[in-house]
Order: C-alpha cells, then structure tokens, then sequence
C-alpha cells in the first residue's frame, strides 16, 4: 500500500512538473507574441503581402484605374513570376494597361520580355500604342521597330498616325528623323502632329532646328503648338534659345503662353537679359494682367534690383491684384519680411473673397508666428472651403507641433473633402514621426472617403516611416483598390528601400 501511494506520489510531481514547464513555454510563446505584434509584421513577410496584392490589382479587371500601375510596378521589382501576367496585359484591349505592360516588360528587361514586346509591335492597331512598344524596345536596344514610325510619319490620312510616330522617334533619339519632323512642324495642316512635332524636336537637341522652334513660336496659329515649341526651346537651354524666350516674353500678348514663357525661362536658366524691360512694365499703371505677369516673371528669375520697386508697390499701390502680385516677387527673392504684414492684412479684411483666398496662397509658404495662428483661426471657423485648404497647408508647412491639434480636428470634422486632403497633406509635411499616429489612423478608418484614406497612404509612403508599416500592411485589405495599391508600394519602399513609383531604389 506505501508502495502504491508513493508511486502515486511520483507521478503526481512528474504531472507537476510537465504542467510548470508547458506554463513556462506558453508564457514565453505568449511573450514572443506580444512582442512581434508590438514590433509590427516581418519585413519580409509583409514585402510578400504587398506583392501579392500587386498581382491581384495587375489582374482585376473591376479596377482598370489601377490595373496598369500595379503592372509597371511588377516590372519594376524585376519581379520574374509575373512575366507571363505582364504578356497577357501586352495583349488586352485597354490602352492604359497596354502601354504599362509595354514600359514593365522595358524595365524587366531579358530575351522573353523582348520577344514579347517585338510580336506585340507587329500585331497592335492602335498608333500611340506602337510609338510606345518601339520607345521600350529602344530602351532594351532594340530599334527595329522605328522603320514602322518612320512609315507612319508619312501617312497623310491620318494625323492621330503621323503624332504618335513624331513622339517616338523623338523619344527614341531618331536624328534621322530631324528633317521630317520640321516638315511636320512648317507644313502639317493639323495641330496635333505639329505640336507633337514640336516637342520631338525639343528632345533632339538639334542645333539647326532652333529657328524653326522660333518660327512656331512666334507664328503658329495654335496655342498648343506655340507652347510646345517653347517647352523645347527651354530643352535646349542655349543662348540662342533662351535669347527667343526672352523676347517673346517681352512681347507676347497672350496670358497662358507668358505663364509657359515664365516657366521656361526658369527652367533655362535665363531672364536676366530682360529684368530692365521685366521693371518697365511692371512700373506701368492701367495694366492689372500685364503688370502682374511682370512681378510674377521678376520674382521667379530672380532680379533682386526690382526689390526697392516691389516694396513701393506694396506701400503705395491701389490695384490689389498687382500688390498680391509683388508680395509674392518679394517671397521668392527673400525678402518675406517686406510683404507679411499687406499680405496678411488683405487675407484677413479684404472684403473680396478671390483676394482673400490668393492672399492665404501666398502665405502658405512663409507662415511666421502671426500667420500661423491666422490659420489656425481660419481652419477652425472660415467658411470658405478653399481658405480653409490653404490655412491647413500654411500650419503642415510651418511645422509646429501646436497646429496638430486643429489639424486632427479639422480632419475629424470638417465636412469637405478637399479640405480633409489639404489636412492629410499638411500632416504629410510635418517633422518625421510627429503626426504618424494621426495619419495611421486616418488610413484605416473606415469612416474617412477612399480619397483620404488614399492621401494619407501617399504621405507614409513619402515620410518613409519605418513604424508605419503595420498600418500599411493593414491597409492592403481596404475596400478600395486605389488604397491597397498606394498601400503595397509603400510597404515595398518601407521593407526593400525601393520606390516603385519612381522605379528607383533609395538609400
């Protein structure tokens, strides 16, 4: 009987024993748990994740907004498992999906992704579509497809034809091609191909062609084309070229060309040949458009001797609109100081509300202390939906932590989207880190639109947040298709450094 009870005895110590070392494991595994869900999910898990929503956006038909990015996505994470995915969209009937596939295939490159681009060459209908399979052959070097755009070029029935062939052998660096396409630019009795013409030209680089670009410039009775040609004028970025840009703006009358003219002259480098003409006109009274456009051309080339001139404005001038103007001039030479103070004063009491709303753009990009507390004000309480996006842009762009506050409620609250966006992308420009949380939330809040939950998927991505990726993993469920894509790509820059968007991997 002792025999028996002291075997029982031992056996209950052995169950005893089991049973503390089955607790210690699970309170271990428990632990290990706890802190995996704390850290977030793998990166390699979640890089996983996301690519296996890239696939399934690649192949949804529901969502053809979306399908083509997702494919040129693929293409360019060399991802080899969706070659034959990326094949099958080459072949489909949707252009957008069609022309992604093409540049997919370009980026993932080898024998199997040329071959398909070759048939795909021979059997497409449509002309754009051919310019951009003979664009990617060129880019893996191949360039047997140009004899179809050199073919194309002369076909006189159709112009949408002779367009997509300028553009292509202009993207591909057909010099061969320079002659036909200024004939195409003096001759062709439609503006398409011309300002297609145009800019094929501005890639080219040819020296010979600047006159050409200059006659198109001056004379063509198309805008388009005219805008074209000085696009590719500022390509070329000579003297010759930017000597033609600074005349025209000097002398052009018509307003959206002079905005292109301002830009290209920005984009070339030049200008400076024109500042005394540039102050000229600005000093002249009874122009409002003219002597706007000036202060605006004068503040982004950069004339600092206008200064004394924009500050007297801002003091003494009557006509609004030209006062908006030079403030802005004096923002951009640095000299923010000097304007402020009318700047804020028109934002605040200016009893017209385009003025309002112009001067709230303005400072949006020098947001001092008293600004920024006008914004928050103005967030809170205007009634002007567009003020209310520029006092959300002006508080991300200033960066204290004291406008997260009205931010977040604002987001929570404020019944416009376009508003909520602005909120999302101020939150965006905050320091790293500061407004994460704020922003998690908003992507997997259910009761935000599709398009802020979409924006604030944009903004992780961009901050490159390491701690955001649990949310962007949970996000790759969404309900919207644009949401998961947005998502997957940012899980793909969090977890493998690369940013699909821009093809590129960063450091």
């Amino acid at each position: 009987m002792r025999n028996k009870m002291a075997e029982n005895r031992i056996w209950k110590l052995r169950l005893n024993g089991e049973y503390f070392r089955l607790y210690r494991l699970y309170i271990v595994v428990a632990i290990a748990g706890g802190l995996a869900w704390a850290c977030g999910p793998s990166p390699d898990r979640a890089y996983h994740e996301a690519i296996s929503c890239l696939k399934a956006l690649a192949s949804d038909s529901a969502h053809s907004d979306v399908r083509g990015d997702a494919a040129l996505a693929l293409g360019r994470l060399k991802e080899p498992s969706s070659l034959a995915q990326l094949k099958a969209g080459l072949l489909g009937d949707q252009e957008d999906m069609v022309f992604k596939c093409a540049q997919a295939l370009s980026e993932m490159g080898g024998p199997e992704a040329t071959a398909a681009l070759r048939d795909a060459l021979n059997t497409a209908r449509n002309p754009f579509i051919k310019a951009q399979i003979v664009a990617c052959l060129h880019r893996l070097g191949d360039d047997s497809g140009k004899v179809q755009l050199e073919a194309a070029l002369a076909d006189s029935t159709d112009p949408l034809r002779r367009a997509s062939a300028a553009s292509g052998l202009g993207r591909v660096g057909d010099r061969a091609a320079v002659s036909r396409l200024v004939h195409i630019l003096e001759k062709d009795v439609d503006f398409v191909p011309r300002s297609s013409a145009a800019a094929a030209l501005g890639l080219l680089k040819d020296a010979s062609t600047v006159p050409v670009l200059e006659k198109a410039l001056l004379e063509d009775p198309d805008e388009v084309v005219r805008i074209s040609a000085a696009q590719s004028l500022a390509r070329f970025g000579s003297p010759a070229a930017v000597s033609i840009l600074e005349d025209a703006l000097i002398h052009q009358t018509n307003y959206q060309l002079r905005k292109i003219l301002i830009s290209c002259l920005v984009e070339a480098g030049g200008g400076k040949a024109i500042f005394p003409a540039l102050r000229a006109m600005f000093a002249q009274t009874g122009n409002t458009v003219g002597r706007s456009l000036a202060a605006e051309a004068l503040g982004r080339l950069g004339d600092r001797e206008a200064i004394p001139l924009l500050k007297s404005v801002l003091q003494a001038d009557s006509d609004d609109v030209v006062k908006l103007a030079a403030g802005e001039a004096l923002g951009r030479l640095g000299e923010p100081s000097a304007m402020l103070a009318t700047v804020h004063e028109i934002l605040v009491n200016h009893p017209n509300d385009s003025f309002q709303r112009r001067a709230a753009e303005i400072l949006v990009e020098y947001p001092d202390k008293f600004t920024f507390n006008t914004f928050k004000k103005l967030l809170a309480w205007n009634e002007d939906p567009e003020i209310r996006v520029s006092s959300a842009r002006g508080i991300g762009r200033n960066g204290d932590r004291a406008g997260l506050v009205p931010l977040e409620k604002a987001l929570e609250h404020d019944g416009d989207e376009n508003v909520r966006l602005a909120v999302v992308g101020a939150l965006g420009d905050m320091p790293q880190g500061t407004a994460r949380k704020i922003l998690e939330n908003t992507l997997v809040n259910k009761g935000q639109s599709a398009d802020v939950r979409l924006a604030a998927a944009r903004v992780l991505r961009l901050k490159n947040d390491r701690d955001a990726l649990g949310a962007l993993v949970e996000a790759l469920h969404d309900s919207d298709a644009r949401v998961r894509m947005e998502a997957a790509v940012g899980v793909i820059k969090l977890t493998k450094g690369i940013d699909v968007r821009e093809g590129s991997k960063k450091a």
